[in-house]
């Protein structure tokens, strides 16, 4: 049960073209500035995705180990992200063992725990503004002092990130893989999946 990967930046590309025929500069920028901030909205909602079949599927593991479903989904709901797979690589090990099996989800955990998890708290957290055809983020990671040379402090604030709808797109399309991985993962461990040993 795979879902088809939208095509964000072919969507995104062919809604600017269409839409800025005829406009000021200024509302050139209004146009694809909202279209960038739906952008935004979408990242929000395919990570929401990415977190609820994260669930679903510890709620699966746990059912197989005895837990009743409403018992597992309040253990999924109630766990941070990182201890949820945690606690999926620990159930599934105890269900399968294969090591072939076992570096898959590494990879899911691993991707969705570090590179998916980490960009999304960039994008969900950090403080946003407009550029000129792009939005810019200033992270929110902290000032740091740094010494360059014995006797010298500096100062060092985050830069700022250009920020392109292509950027907004690959993350989305990374969810939506990662997504679809934890649904084929989550129906191998379905009731007529691999039998705990």
């Amino acid at each position: 049960m795979q879902n088809e990967s939208i095509p964000v930046e072919k969507w995104y590309e062919e809604w600017v073209d269409r839409s800025l025929d005829g406009l000021t500069v200024d509302q050139k920028k209004t146009l694809v500035h909202d279209g960038q901030c739906n952008l935004l909205g979408q990242c929000v909602m395919a990570f929401s995705k990415l977190e609820e079949l994260t669930d679903l599927w510890l709620a699966v593991l746990a059912k197989r180990h005895g837990m009743n479903t409403d018992a597992s989904l309040l253990l999924a709901i109630n766990l941070p992200l990182r201890e949820k797979f945690s606690a999926i690589v620990a159930l599934a090990f105890l269900i399968d063992p294969d090591e072939k099996l076992m570096d898959r989800i590494a990879s899911v955990t691993n991707k969705v725990c570090v590179e998916l998890r980490n960009q999304r708290n960039r994008l969900f957290h950090d403080v946003w503004s407009r550029g000129d055809y792009e939005l810019i983020r200033r992270p929110r990671t902290g000032t740091k002092l740094t010494r360059p040379q014995s006797r010298q402090v500096e100062l060092k604030i985050p830069d700022q990130v250009k920020v392109t709808h292509h950027d907004l797109g690959d993350f989305i399309k990374e969810c939506v893989d990662m997504s679809n991985e934890i649904i084929s993962l989550s129906e191998l461990f379905g009731e007529e999946g691999p039998q705990q040993v």
